[in-house]
């Protein structure tokens, strides 16, 4: 799966980064296979990927005071077996939507401006 920023299956932390031009997706929270899998980002930029900026397949995510943007795709696809908090981030300027949500999303005072498509598709159910 070469090509992205970072491919995490365990639990990372990204702080004061900068995730750019990578020839796929930015971040990538993959299935883990025994324990549960955690993304935390803070005051971290996600931009220009080729792909999706932060895609979870799984666990959890905290994405606060940073920013995905101009991105290929959308800026963070949420699978049905993930849950994700937007905190203070800003989801702008991708080729797609900004979040696509199939899990559990959180989103405060944040901002989803400017993607080609909408700021927000939710397709979840609630079960993630």
């Amino acid at each position: 799966m070469g090509g992205g920023g970072l491919t995490n299956a365990g639990v990372a932390t990204l702080i004061h980064s900068t995730v750019t031009n990578n020839s796929r997706r930015g971040l990538f929270q993959a299935e883990a296979p025994s324990a549960e899998s955690s993304l935390f980002v803070y005051h971290t930029v996600v931009d220009g990927n080729t792909d999706r900026g932060l895609e979870l397949a799984s666990g959890n995510a905290t994405l606060r005071h940073s920013s995905v943007t101009n991105n290929g795709e959308a800026g963070l696809f949420i699978g049905s077996d993930a849950a994700a908090e937007v905190v203070s981030s800003s989801v702008s300027d991708n080729s797609g939507t900004g979040i696509v949500n199939h899990g559990l999303l959180h989103v405060d005072a944040s901002t989803l401006a400017n993607n080609t498509d909408s700021g927000l598709v939710n397709q979840s159910d609630g079960s993630a």
